[in-house]
């Protein structure tokens, strides 16, 4: 037989409660006279009584009227069922306790309702309402753990969707240069085939974990770029600088090689004075990343979109991620696109 332990536990927390209240109110009523323990076991005949009120109003009231925002109904059946406690806890002490445990009183002399009952009915109120605000406190982190779980749920459907957005173009485009490149040198074309197993091994593997050493993402984007050479007539006018001593950190994979494949398609290949200059590096615990390429002046696609997925993307993917610790400046200017992103990675 399995224990169900939430459940023993929230047993156990109940009778934990009630048994701190029938300490509370007996040490409450009975340390002036000296009568503790005939005032816990009067007080037990009638704690079912307030029991039933409270689990009443937290099981019932609460999640039917209150959290629906009935209001009106809610505490008029508070008060209604408060009452009904009161008066019945009323004539449990007036038939049973009072003859029972003051013999001596004669009941026959004072009416069954007196103003001591709606003390009673008072002193019924605090722990209905006691019960009542845990239980809504309880509610409402309940809640705030469930929409923060969503959340969190949601971010990483739709970081895996942005990932796989970016895999495939990139593998398009890759297969068509090395078809290419095949007909012209099979010696590069074999080199390219290499690189591009390592780098369709590290996206496969690798990738799918929410962040990974800076180190392997450096690597990944060198044999990005040393790809991308091999398919130029000029790779001497591309200016790569990476930085090797960035050791230690996480970052999310495939962060930079939307902005650096956007420069390699929308370069001007006939602009032999201009290069592609691309840097990332470390500096006062931020991440600095640039590149900038030369375009033509008018060109068919729009600049608006990097790597296939779209610029709004890559902006979506680094709220996901870095929220509030990232800047991300794309600009376009005398004919050179330049992207500058940093990212601070200790306050994520």
């Amino acid at each position: 037989m399995t224990i169900n332990w939430k459940k023993t536990k929230r047993i156990a927390l109940h009778i934990c409660f009630w048994i701190c209240y029938l300490f509370f109110y007996s040490f409450l009523y009975g340390y002036r006279t000296g009568t503790i323990g005939s005032a816990m076991l009067q007080s037990s005949y009638t704690l079912p009584i307030d029991m039933a009120a409270t689990y009443f109003a937290i099981y019932f009231l609460i999640p039917k009227f209150l959290l629906k925002r009935k209001y009106v109904l809610y505490f008029l059946l508070l008060i209604t069922s408060t009452v009904i406690a009161a008066a019945t806890t009323r004539l449990i002490n007036y038939y049973y306790v009072i003859p029972r445990f003051s013999p001596d009183y004669d009941i026959s002399k004072y009416p069954l309702f007196t103003f001591s009952f709606f003390i009673l009915t008072y002193n019924i109120y605090p722990v209905v309402i006691l019960a009542s605000a845990i239980k809504l406190l309880k509610s409402l982190f309940e809640e705030r753990y469930k929409r923060m779980d969503l959340e969190i749920q949601n971010q990483s459907s739709e970081l895996a969707l942005l990932r796989n957005q970016i895999n495939p173009h990139f593998l398009f485009n890759t297969l068509n240069n090395i078809h290419t490149l095949i007909t012209r040198d099979s010696d590069k074309a074999a080199d390219a085939l290499m690189r591009l197993s390592e780098i369709m091994r590290y996206m496969l593997y690798e990738t799918t974990v929410e962040l990974v050493p800076i180190e392997k993402e450096i690597e990944y984007i060198q044999s990005y770029i040393e790809l991308q050479k091999l398919r130029l007539t000029n790779p001497q006018n591309i200016h790569c600088k990476l930085d090797s001593n960035m050791r230690g950190f996480l970052i999310a994979p495939m962060l930079f090689i939307p902005f650096i494949e956007n420069t390699f398609k929308h370069s001007d290949k006939n602009n032999k004075i201009e290069p592609i200059i691309i840097t990332l590096e470390l500096n006062e615990k931020k991440i600095f990343f640039s590149s900038s390429n030369p375009i033509k002046s008018k060109h068919e696609e729009s600049l608006d979109k990097v790597g296939g997925i779209g610029l709004k993307n890559v902006k979506r993917r680094l709220e996901l991620l870095y929220p509030n610790n990232y800047s991300l400046d794309i600009a376009e200017k005398n004919f050179t696109f330049t992207v500058q992103l940093t990212i601070n990675l200790y306050d994520n």
